[in-house]
């Protein structure tokens, strides 16, 4: 039988589309969202993520990085990962 040090645990992945829709979930009732900034982006890829205030269309944070902010709002768990690109 493994012991606890014997027991590797992984983190469990999150795709970045899944991420932004936990986030605006949690920040729909605060009038907020997350959107991607796509400006200069050949590709159609989001070039970053801007914290957006959608009833007076201002932008409160540019450069947000979703894992944190996901962390801080409570809709990432300890034990999951963000996909990488």
């Amino acid at each position: 039988m493994a012991t606890k040090a014997e027991v590797k645990v992984d983190k469990v992945p999150v795709r970045e589309v899944a991420l932004v829709a936990r986030i605006n979930r949690r920040l729909a009732p605060r009038g907020q969202c997350v959107r991607g900034i796509l400006i200069g982006n050949p590709h159609g890829r989001s070039a970053g993520w801007m914290l957006l205030d959608t009833e007076h269309g201002h932008v409160i944070r540019r450069d947000v990085d979703l894992e944190s902010l996901a962390r801080e709002l409570g809709a990432m768990k300890n034990y999951e990962t963000m996909l990488p690109k």
